[in-house]
């Protein structure tokens, strides 16, 4: 069957001015959480045929050069295919969607389709005939091109064909004699012939790989020696500063080094970084014009480049990549001045580059294969500053074919005929092929058949195919994945179908998924034909999706020397891993490499100690039957290995594996003491010599899933490895295999194609890399040095079980941050959720808290009243004691009611008016990091907004303290400051102030207006509360002031915080301790426990609080949040200015509030800091006799913290509004 689908990059327009193209998809961002939907609809190209180009499905071609099967195409005419049988037979490869295209007929009611004139005739076109007199509709209408178009004359897009009808395309029926401009309809490629697409190979890293938890692929997994090129993908772009991020916050920056770092391993190698992708121009995010906006602007259009210059000095990449998907297309987001812009925007790199007086470096940028988004690329004039383009040849089909005139039929996604047709676009526009690198995909594009009798290119598909066991994603499979189907399918009549023409190859499994992909043969087919086009050079997407042993890379360079992921990693690690184990892990632990005649007598040297030895053959000595000689291995006395590690493996066929939590740090096939066995030679095989490694820091938290479902990890969790039968419940037997003689064969049990998944927490990165080890009869299953063993298992990661009794090992990389760096993640609020229920909620004058102490309410307020957190509370304010012997009612303070929940805040009209959509917490889960980040609404992890349901573990935040109305009035009642201190300026008349305070504003009063949308309609507004307030209509100083703190319909001043910071915020300013004395000193005594497990919660529990103390305040003080605590306090100076304007007696009160204000900041910073100064000096004091160096590493890791905090206590400072 012939796959040569006809692409006509733009039969396109036939039909209407419609985005119709050739497709592809998703670009490379198609795996994992940064996917774009491969389900989601793309444009695909119309069912046209011609002599040269048959039918995709084996039509017949008729006279019109459209595709079917009925006489109307197979009869009188018919141009190609005319013998196919009508009706069709049930296996023929028909669709209903290829029969026959929309008409171009009209009639009055009855537009036309593509939105051209409707003429007096009922046909469709342009100009007087269709256009003018008789014309029924769109009779304004315009050609694309050519003589009727808005501008006579005007061409097409990447001087395609323009018809006699003013539509641009590539076919026939564009380009015959009656065209209009630019006929010719198969361009030849400009330039000498003759290339090697093998000169320039540029593999693209999906850099989101490195901590995926199946079919992990670091960047030194990746096959150097099949490349000439690695391209990191992708980096983002911070929207605002224009600085060069990682696409996300799980990504972590090390990643840049590390792919960098590939140098030092092929120093040839060149190392681009790829900018932005497919998600990063998605629809409705921050980031999609972030490329539109620094190519619009010269200035932004230098900062970028002054940053990527930077960026890309600091680390050492060669080049960028530019990956704008895509300028100009009006559904993703593009501007009509994309086009011009993007060249700017390329000159101006090439400029800053150039006279940076550093190194060369280049540039290249992405462009489609379809002419819909190619159009808006000036390839000529971005060639002119470019080094060359790599063109995306992949993805031309997927289930998004469903929505395209195409219909839903399986095709090829790297088909050859395709490809041909789309590079006469560059053709066109006289881009050579030297220019261009041609894309390679190592993934399939697979589907789930509708009829599974009816496997042929161009039978129907009801949808994607199921997912893939790693990549997850419906649809798509990586190449490892297509080849394990192989590999489980071989007994079962699996046949792959290369078909020559199209150059790919596919083949259907299961009974009803399809899969198109490539391989040796067709591979060689496409660089065949791209050599002699003139190609120089080519790109992967992408090198982490081949298999482990690098099959792919093989197949596509036609160098099997290319060495297995295993071997690669042996031969980069070998320096690092040689008979010293010299990890991190090993603590620096080594063999004497020579034997020594008394090996329990051997003196390891200063801080080290004898853990063990290798007896390496020794036989004793014969005077001495009590002394053992061998290899003393030796480990620093810091790394508590001493009666931790033991000899694993014994017998002739040894099998030295370390159990689980083990390290393994050395090794041998002589094995010695202590030991499970014997100290005879292994025959084959070797012994591990295993150490227990404390791991606590870093699997605190991980767990695996239950059950045999493939549980999902929480939303802040990923997970970092699977496993088909950890729990030894999921093993399930196989129906008998039936056999072309009619027999049976019996299969092995499997394991479920489910399982389980070892979740951690996103923010605290366990580890670096974990793979099971372990093929076939397992014989090779033991970890390298270094590794740790985080399980063994019979199944692994696979449904085949190990033979003789052995099992898998999941060797596992931890972060060297999560071994050596304390982790801050303990829930304060947990065991305490009382204490951290709503701020604001009602609340005694004096309450006990076991989480914060002894808080102390405002003894002037004589009651408080409040149905639920967030409603309008009453508060009774008694100022008598400064009345000067008057005698005088409470003050009624009522505030106005705001969204306190999750769900309220971030909903309803008067989110327009919220600084900021989400909320700010803790940066990083390491102590010694001490900043805030913004975590916007999708990204709050949802396993921390409540307490089971009950209680909110955020909280709406007031940037104003609620709080501080009744502190200021009270000060200004009885002129002390929060300090205690006298305050300067004269106290106010309470009667003054009782008076005004909810009296109405004077008629005809001006007063300052809030500056920000204000909603009206909602949640107690337009009727009056209980306590006779309208909130939709602020007419007294009460009302003013309480809103300016934020309220349902004005959100300006509220903000987003977890629970813990949000009340210690609350405590400091009121001059309190952020954390009680009774359960610091409770959990300071259990970090001196022997219970390594208690001492270890209550480390992270001291630490966490301290961290967050800094956090608390580094919130108060962050960049971004300037502005909108500057409106609070502008709005908060201008309400008293109104104020002393309006009401008698308070005259004094904007020098008050300034004065109140300076003092609280100033009071809450000393007593901050007097905080921090004495919670250290605890733990010091604690532990003043321990030396880091030789205490356990979760008390080493307080005291080294708490200096820490200690030196930096000085950053406990509240800045100043600049109001």
């Amino acid at each position: 069957m012939i796959m040569a689908r006809l692409v006509v990059v733009l039969a396109l327009l036939l039909l209407s001015n419609a985005p119709i193209a050739l497709s592809w998809h998703g670009h490379r961002n198609s795996l994992l959480s940064h996917v774009k939907n491969p389900a989601a609809s793309t444009r695909s190209v119309l069912d046209t045929c011609s002599v040269e180009y048959p039918c995709p499905n084996g039509a017949c071609c008729g006279k019109n050069g459209l595709c079917g099967f009925s006489p109307e195409y197979c009869g009188d005419g018919c141009i190609g295919n005319c013998d196919q049988e009508w009706p069709p037979p049930t296996n023929a490869s028909t669709h209903t969607k290829l029969s026959a295209r929309d008409d171009y007929t009209c009639a009055p009611g009855r537009p036309c389709k593509n939105g051209a004139c409707c003429g007096e005739s009922g046909n469709c076109g342009y100009g007087p005939v269709y256009c003018g007199d008789g014309c029924s509709s769109n009779c304004n209408a315009t050609a694309e091109c050519g003589q009727y178009s808005k501008t006579p004359g005007k061409k097409c897009p990447l001087n395609t064909c323009c018809s006699q009808y003013g539509f641009c395309g590539t076919t026939k029926d564009f380009c015959d004699a009656k065209c209009q401009s630019n006929c010719v309809e198969h361009p030849k490629p400009p330039g000498g012939r003759g290339g090697n697409v093998l000169n320039r190979v540029i593999g693209y890293w999906e850099s989101w790989n490195a901590r995926s938890n199946c079919h992990n692929t670091q960047a030194t997994d990746l096959p150097l020696e099949a490349l000439t090129h690695v391209n990191y993908a992708f980096a983002y772009i911070d929207p605002k500063s224009f600085e060069i991020t990682t696409m996300d916050s799980q990504t972590p920056t090390s990643t840049f080094q590390d792919v960098v770092s590939l140098k030092d391993l092929k120093p040839d190698l060149k190392v681009f970084v790829s900018i932005g992708g497919w998600t990063f121009s998605d629809n409705d995010t921050a980031t999609q014009p972030v490329f539109g906006n620094i190519a619009r602007s010269s200035d932004n259009r230098k900062k970028f480049a002054d940053n990527l210059l930077k960026f890309m000095t600091g680390y050492g990449f060669d080049g960028v990549d530019l990956d704008w998907e895509y300028p100009g297309a009006p559904d993703r987001g593009g501007k009509d001045d994309d086009t011009k812009n993007y060249v700017e925007l390329l000159k101006t790199l090439r400029s800053i580059f150039d006279n940076s007086g550093g190194r060369d470096l280049e540039i290249t940028f992405t462009a489609p294969s379809s002419f819909w988004y190619l159009r808006w690329f000036d390839l000529p004039g971005m060639l002119k500053y470019a080094d060359w383009v790599n063109l995306m040849s992949y993805d031309l089909h997927g289930v998004w074919d469903s929505s395209n005139p195409i219909g839903s039929i399986v095709q090829a996604h790297t088909n050859l005929t395709e490809i041909k047709l789309a590079v006469e676009l560059f053709w066109r526009v006289d881009v050579p092929p030297s220019k261009i690198a041609l894309g390679f995909g190592f993934y399939g594009r697979a589907f789930t058949l509708a009829d599974p009798g009816c496997s042929a290119p161009g039978c129907a598909f009801s949808g994607g195919a199921n997912k893939g066991v790693c990549t997850g994603t419906s649809g798509y499979l990586s190449y490892y994945e297509i080849q394990d189907i192989l590999k489980k399918n071989k007994k079962r009549d699996v046949s792959v179908t290369w078909d020559k023409q199209a150059a790919v190859k596919y083949f259907s499994w299961d009974n009803n998924q399809w899969i198109s992909y490539d391989d040796a043969d067709s591979f060689k087919q496409k660089k065949d034909w791209a050599n002699n086009i003139g190609f120089s050079g080519s790109l992967i997407w992408a090198s982490d999706l081949d298999d482990y042993d690098n099959t792919a890379h093989k197949a596509f360079t036609g160098n099997n020397k290319i060495g297995s992921r295993y071997s690669l990693k042996k031969i980069n690690n070998q320096q690092e891993y040689t008979e010293t184990a010299n990890s991190f892990l090993g603590q620096g632990c080594k063999f004497n490499e020579e034997v020594v005649d008394n090996v329990l007598s051997y003196d390891c040297g200063t801080g080290m100690e004898l853990v063990g030895y290798d007896a390496h053959g020794c036989k004793g000595d014969k005077k001495h039957k009590d002394w053992t000689c061998g290899w003393p291995m030796c480990c620093p006395k810091s790394a508590r290995m001493k009666d931790k590690c033991t000899w694993r493996g014994s017998g002739g066929d040894c099998n030295g594996q370390c159990h689980a939590n083990e390290v393994k740090i050395g090794g041998s096939s002589w094995g010695g003491s202590p030991g499970e066995s014997g100290t005879g030679r292994c025959s084959r095989g070797g012994k591990a010599f295993c150490c227990t490694a404390e791991l606590e820091a870093v699997t605190h938290g991980c767990y695996w899933t239950s059950g045999c479902d493939n549980k999902a990890c929480q939303p802040d969790e990923e997970s970092v490895a699977h496993a088909f039968d950890i729990n030894n419940e999921c093993v399930e037997e196989l129906p008998p295999l039936k056999r072309r003689d009619g027999g049976l064969s019996s299969l092995a049990p499997r394991a479920s194609n489910s399982g389980q998944n070892y979740c951690c927490k996103k923010n605290k990165k366990a580890f670096d890399q974990c793979d099971w080890v372990g093929k076939g009869d397992c014989a090779q299953n033991t970890c390298g040095r270094g590794e740790i063993t985080l399980a063994t298992n019979d199944y692994g990661d696979s449904d085949v079980s190990c033979n003789w009794w052995r099992k898998k090992a999941l060797c596992c990389t931890p972060n060297q941050d999560a071994l050596n760096d304390p982790v801050c993640d303990a829930d304060l609020c947990e065991g305490h959720e009382s204490d951290c229920d709503d701020p604001e909620s009602d609340e005694s004058p004096l309450r006990k808290r076991s989480l914060f102490g002894t808080v102390l309410s405002d003894p002037h307020i004589l009651q408080s009243r409040a149905v639920r957190p967030g409603a309008a509370k009453n508060r009774l304010l008694d100022l008598s004691r400064y009345a000067a012997g008057i005698a005088v009612q409470p003050l009624s303070l009522t505030s106005a009611p705001y969204p306190s929940g999750f769900g309220k805040l971030f909903e309803g009209g008067g989110l327009n008016t919220l600084s900021l959509k989400g909320g700010y917490m803790m940066k990083d889960t390491i102590c010694t990091s001490l900043g805030v980040s913004v975590a916007f609404v999708g990204s709050i992890p949802k396993s921390t907004i409540s307490y089971t349901g009950k209680l909110a573990r955020w909280n709406t935040e007031h940037l104003r303290e609620i709080n501080s109305i009744d502190k200021l009035i009270t000060t200004a009642a009885s002129g002390l400051l929060s300090s205690g201190k006298k305050m300067a300026t004269a106290p106010m008349k309470v009667t003054d102030i009782i008076k005004a305070w909810n009296s109405v504003y004077p008629a005809g009063a001006t007063l300052h207006p809030l500056g920000a949308t204000f909603v009206t309609g909602v949640p107690g507004f337009g009727t009056p509360d209980e306590y006779g307030n309208d909130w939709n209509n602020l007419r007294t100083p009460n009302m003013i002031f309480h809103t300016i703190l934020g309220s349902n319909a004005y959100r300006y001043g509220l903000s987003y915080l977890p629970a813990d910071m949000n009340i210690m915020k609350k405590l400091m300013l009121l001059g309190q301790n952020p954390i009680g004395i009774d359960p610091f000193t409770k959990a300071l005594e259990a970090a001196s426990s022997t219970d390594t497990k208690e001492a270890i919660n209550a480390v992270s529990f001291l630490l966490t609080g301290l961290q967050k103390t800094f956090g608390t305040v580094n919130y108060y003080n962050d960049a971004y949040l300037a502005h909108y605590f500057d409106k609070a306090d502008s709005d908060f100076y201008a309400a008293a200015r109104d104020m002393a304007t309006y009401f008698p007696g308070w005259e004094n009160f904007p020098a008050i509030l300034k004065e109140f204000d300076n003092d609280q900041l100033w009071y809450a910073s000393t007593k901050a800091q007097n905080f921090m100064t004495a919670r250290v000096g605890m733990i010091l004091n604690t532990f003043k006799d321990v030396d880091p160096a030789t205490a356990a590493e979760h008390v080493a890791n307080l005291i080294t913290t708490a200096t820490f905090y200690a030196q930096n206590v000085k950053k406990l400072t509240f800045s100043k509004t600049n109001v």
